[in-house]
Parts: structure tokens; sequence; C-alpha cells
């Protein structure tokens, strides 16, 4: 029966495959998208070295979930020093942050695309004795060619959203295949804890251990650093930060900033997109509107009366955000104003003492919404009341900072998510 499956899910890739290469070659020739992943994840540029110790590999699909597995990669790396640490990753943001961010690990790789030749060809040359995944990537082959290498298997920081799990409850008969490779489910929270329950998951393999993304520690900048800053980007008023935006966001947020520009003319906006090769599209529609806007990467070919005339610069090199975040007086934080998403890290503002205003699409961030509310550090505002919400704290600088000050303390108080997992994790590595 379980060869019958595994052939079931072997078709369903390659269907999948066949049936997503439209999409991929447009974004692939349009947009230059995975021009440095696809050779590497297709097999076709496989070049590995060879690890002495014995191997704990952390996969982790895209940025958001490498960003959460920062601090657990570099405990783990000190817990167990006589293991090999490796990241593998699906997106190249995720790769570039994994490389920069955990660099402690002693390789980082694209995970293959999930056809049982390729995952079983890496998958035998690392010979893993522990594979982590996080929050919910969850790939078939990949994990049975890693139990069957002798791998212990792990779910950090997990979650699963109501959608996935009434999937998962309609394809039982392969699902409980998928979720018996797990020897441990380390859950955020008990909503989650529940929803892995219900899909007949022994109780002794799930645990509650809190998000990781609440002890991921950002990099602040001195004053001078920022001044700095102010000085580089001609910021002389009022800045807004709108972080990580995605397709239409933009288009809803350009009559909201033209208002807010004819009471507000030297407002300055500070746009990053979430996947920055959108970043010339993103361009065009601020053009399109007689809008101002100048890249970050050609800022400093412009004449500084140029420069000072942008309504909008758009960062679009890797890892402005945080300086972002902490240049601004108010942040909006995108993917919350679209309903494919369900929301980013609004936490991300607070640990700067920003206040932050979010939209009413954070199906997958719940818990991240119950606490900046409940500590008043930020507000989940509609569309159509954003521009009021943001005149008004324009006004009231008084309310603006006692918000950033509360999620700020909030933020401060959140952390001991990665302790609870690695001391789950330690057992699975006792022989």
């Amino acid at each position: 029966m379980i060869y019958l499956k595994i052939i079931c899910y072997e078709f369903f890739m390659w269907l999948l495959a066949l049936v997503a290469l439209p999409k991929f070659l447009y974004h692939f020739l349009i947009y230059k998208k995975y021009h440095t992943s696809f050779l590497k994840r297709a097999g076709l540029n496989f070049s590995f070295p060879k690890l002495k110790k014995p191997v704990i590999w952390i996969h982790a699909v895209s940025l958001g979930e490498t960003k959460a597995i920062v601090p657990l990669a570099s405990q783990l790396k000190l817990a167990f020093p006589n293991y090999s640490l490796i990241i593998s990753s699906i997106t190249e943001t995720g790769h570039e942050e994994a490389k920069k961010s955990i660099s402690c690990a002693d390789y980082h790789l694209y995970l293959p695309f999930d056809f049982s030749f390729l995952t079983k060809r890496v998958v035998s040359h690392f010979s893993p004795s522990l594979v982590l995944l996080s929050e919910s990537d969850f790939w078939f082959n990949f994990l049975r060619h890693a139990k069957k290498a002798g791998a212990k298997i792990a779910l950090v920081n997990g979650k699963l959203s109501s959608k996935s799990a009434k999937r998962f409850q309609q394809i039982s008969f392969f699902s409980k295949e998928l979720f018996d490779l797990f020897d441990l489910f380390c859950l955020q929270n008990q909503e989650y804890y529940q929803r892995f329950e219900e899909l007949s998951i022994d109780c002794q393999r799930l645990s509650i251990t809190g998000n990781l993304k609440f002890d991921c520690k950002q990099e602040h900048l001195l004053i001078k650093e920022l001044e700095q800053w102010r000085k580089k980007l001609c910021l002389d008023g009022f800045i807004l930060t709108i972080g990580s935006t995605h397709p239409l966001e933009e288009e809803l947020f350009i009559p909201i900033l033209q208002k807010l520009w004819k009471v507000w003319p030297n407002l300055k906006v500070l746009l990053i997109p979430r996947h920055l090769q959108r970043a010339q599209e993103v361009a065009k529609l601020f053009s399109a509107q007689s809008i101002h806007c100048l890249s970050y990467k050609s800022f400093d070919k412009q004449q500084t009366e140029k420069k000072k005339k942008a309504q909008v610069i758009l960062l679009d090199i890797m890892g402005l955000l945080p300086i972002a975040y902490q240049l601004a007086d108010l942040c909006i934080v995108g993917g919350s104003y679209t309903s494919k998403v369900g929301g980013h890290n609004i936490l991300e503002p607070c640990e700067y003492g920003k206040p932050v205003i979010f939209g009413p699409y954070m199906h997958s961030q719940k818990e991240l919404v119950t606490l900046v509310t409940q500590s008043e550090g930020g507000w989940q505002i509609e569309i159509s009341k954003l521009y009021n919400k943001i005149v008004e704290l324009l006004k009231n600088t008084p309310k603006r900072l006692q918000a950033g000050q509360k999620g700020k303390e909030m933020r401060q108080n959140l952390s001991g998510s990665t302790e609870k997992t690695i001391a789950l994790l330690k057992p699975l590595l006792k022989k």
C-alpha cells in the first residue's frame, strides 16, 4: 500500500510541475526570478562538500521562516558542537538570509524539488542524524528518504492553518503516512496543537513550545548611525515606513498617500516590497501617478535636489527593512491588506519601539495580532479607515510615542521558545 501512495505522490508532483511550468517561465523571463536557484533545485548543479561530523539539517522554506530559526540554529550549534549544521531553503531571499544570519552553519543549500530521484541523492550524501522542518513546509519524499537514512525528524515552530488541516483530513490515507515520519512536533500555540491532534497524531509527540520569532532580536542602530541614514536619504520630515508589501497593496496605498501629501507635503515614505524583484513594477505604479519615486540602488547617483524631492524611496536591496523600521515615525506592515497572504511579522516594528498599523487579513498571524493589540502597541485598521488613522497619529505625537513604548515593552517580555525546543530535541540525538 505504501508503494502505491509513493507512486501517486510522485505522479502528483510531476503533474504539478507541468501545470506550474507556464507561470514559472513567465516569472523566470519577465521578473528574472529563480535564476540562481533553479539549476540547483533541479539537480543540474549538485556539488556538496563532505562533512566529517554527523549532521543536523534545518529546512526553512523562505525569508520569514529563516529569520525565525536564527536563534535556534545558533543555540543548536553551541549545544551540539560535535555535529555539523546545514541549512536548506527554497527561495532565493531565504537562502541569502540564511547565509547572512546563520553564518555559523557548515553548509547552506537549496532543497531540491521533491522528486524521489533528487531528494534521495542529496539525503544520501549528507545522511542527517536529525532533520528539523520550520513551521509548515512538508515534503514527503525528502522526509521519507531522511527517515530511511536513519534520521530523527521534528517540526519546530510548527503551525497549521485551518484550511491546510481540512485538506489533510480529506486525504487522511496520505497525511497519516506523512505525519508518521515525525518523531516530534514543537508547536507555536494551543490552536495549532488542537489541529494536529485532530489529525490523529499521538499526543505524546505534540508539545507547545511557543513562537521562535519571539526570540529573534534585531541589531539596533546607534543614534549616530540613524542620523547618518537620515542624512543619506534626505529625510527631514515625518517618515512612514511601509514594509513587506505584495501585489495590489501598493495600489491601495497610493490614493491614501496622495491625500496625505496634500496636507503634509514633507512626508517621506520608505517602501519595501516583500519580493524585491517587484521593485521595478512598483516604481512604475508610482510614476504612473506622478509620484516622485527613487530606488535605493540608484539613489547615490541622483542629484541632491532630486533626492530631496523624492516622496517615496523604494528600498530594493536585501537587509534594509530593519533600518527602515528604525527610521520610521510610524510603520505599516504589508501582507495584511490582501487575503492571499495572511500577514507578516508585526512584532518587528515593536522591537524598535515603533507604533505599527496592519490590515484585516492576518489569519496566518493571529497570535501576533492579539499580542500587539492587547499591548496597545499597534492597530488593525481596514483600508477605508487607514487615512484617518494615519492623520490621527500624525497630529498626536504623544499617543504615537506611547504606543511605540508599549509595543517595545511587550516585545521585550517575549522569549523562551528556543530553550524549550532544544530541551525536547536533545533526547532525539541521544544514541
